[in-house]
């Protein structure tokens, strides 16, 4: 007759390979299955804690440990994993005193010394040190006792005594992936990139689906100025984990920055082209759009490089430095409706912007808005900007609307800030010969003319 298996073993078993192949959420409803069967199996509380902490839901985690703890006080993996939980948590004090608790009930087990140290590796640093040595000393095979004490020793900027623990860990345990992170830490610490990316190598080979071993070298790549094989290890670490926001954020900077490599380079049709890649990979990238836009308008192509500003403004309106980019572009283009748009966007995003009234009022002149022009150099003088330039160019603008007096009084204005604007005794001069007066104008042609000899050019 066959063996009647227990009220939710099979449960049990079954969310035991859920989680040797990570489906965290799914061994939950296993193991919830077992406990329903059987409040008081303490094999599934046990096992649902960890595929809780798993899928980072530490209260429910911590809630089953207690449950496991009520059942049996002296079982010190209980106290340790709810530590690690609390400490998940941010609850330090929690933390520490169920690491204690596990060390009390098992001194003799490396991890439990390894759980309180990393207690304190926040944020006491040499008491972190204390504990992982006593761990090592529990037990001397102990790698990540080594990895640890390395991260430790690396904090402290000890880079020496962290390569020496690293590499002890790595020896230890082959396949202990934080071991060749630290190890690279170490030697990138002491400005040894060679010997740190061959670490690196070294730990990917002996793991190689670990997404954040490739990440960790990309970046490494990066520093080196090696971006094409950066980007080769971005791309592997998000085809082992397609969800790891480290690696998609850096993967996005290492393309702009072997973008703005080639620019340096003055290679600007092959920066292009990889703008253009990448840009068809990830549509709306506004920093690579933004790269392609400068590049366009360095060489010249600044139809393209209009496009690409008016697709980056449309992206992020609120963003002050493309229409600022836009505006010049347009000014470049004679588009002088188009700037004075750009302005218009400009001072809605940031109305104290510098120059910006007579920015505008000069491109209001551009195209014959006199009135605009004036009311925008009445602002500027208001603010005290560029009293001289700005009196004289409201008083040109008078001018054009035929209000001769207004405009004498305005050059007049630019001539008591600065005696030495040449034009504008000439302006002046035909403002007093509109008016009639004739003398005036004489007069001022022949300041005009002193000034200019004075500076050398012809009046």
């Amino acid at each position: 007759m066959p063996a009647i298996a227990a009220a939710g073993e099979d449960d049990v078993k079954n969310g035991m390979l859920l989680l040797e192949s990570h489906k965290y959420k799914e061994a939950v409803k296993s193991f919830t299955a077992a406990i329903e069967q059987n409040p008081m199996f303490l094999d599934a509380l046990y096992r649902r804690g960890i595929a809780y902490a798993q899928i980072k839901d530490f209260r429910s985690a911590i809630s089953d440990f207690t449950r496991c703890i009520s059942i049996d006080p002296k079982n010190a993996e209980f106290f340790k994993c709810r530590s690690g939980c609390y400490r998940q948590r941010g609850d330090r004090e929690k933390s520490i005193i169920d690491a204690n608790e596990a060390i009390r009930l098992k001194p003799n087990d490396p991890w439990a010394y390894d759980n309180l140290g990393t207690c304190y590796s926040a944020f006491k640093t040499d008491k972190a040190i204390e504990i992982f040595q006593k761990a090592i000393e529990v037990d001397p095979n102990f790698s990540n006792g080594y990895a640890r004490l390395a991260w430790c020793y690396l904090d402290q900027k000890r880079f020496p005594e962290a390569a020496k623990s690293a590499l002890k860990a790595t020896v230890l345990c082959p396949e202990n992936a934080s071991a060749y992170s630290s190890l690279a830490h170490a030697y990138s610490g002491m400005k040894l990139n060679k010997k740190a990316l061959e670490a690196l190598a070294s730990g990917i080979k002996s793991l190689p689906h670990d997404a954040q071993l490739h990440v960790e070298r990309a970046y490494l790549y990066e520093l080196t100025g090696a971006y094409d094989k950066a980007i080769d290890d971005y791309e592997c670490a998000l085809r082992l984990n397609p969800d790891l926001a480290d690696a998609i954020n850096k993967l996005e900077h290492a393309r702009e920055h072997q973008v703005d490599d080639l620019i340096l380079s003055r290679r600007y049709g092959d920066a292009i082209a990889l703008c253009d890649r990448l840009i068809a990979l990830k549509p709306n990238s506004q920093a690579l759009l933004f790269e392609r836009a400068k590049v366009y308008c360095d060489t010249g192509q600044r139809d393209k490089a209009a496009q690409d500003a008016s697709r980056l403004i449309k992206l992020d309106p609120g963003e002050l430095k493309y229409c600022r980019f836009a505006y010049c572009l347009h000014c470049q283009m004679h588009m002088y409706n188009q700037a004075i748009e750009d302005c218009d966007a400009i001072m809605h995003l940031d109305p104290k912007f510098r120059h910006i009234h007579e920015l505008r009022g000069d491109l209001h002149m551009k195209v014959a808005h006199w009135q605009q022009a004036i009311d925008d150099y009445c602002i500027a003088i208001k603010q005290g900007s560029q009293l001289d330039r700005n009196y004289e160019m409201r008083g040109l603008a008078f001018a054009k609307l035929g209000q001769m007096d207004q405009a004498v009084a305005d050059y007049t204005k630019a001539i008591e800030e600065n005696p030495e604007l040449a034009e504008t005794y000439h302006w002046r001069a035909d403002a007093y010969n509109a008016i009639g007066k004739t003398a005036a104008g004489k007069k001022d042609l022949e300041k005009e003319r002193a000034v200019a000899k004075r500076y050398g050019y012809k009046g």
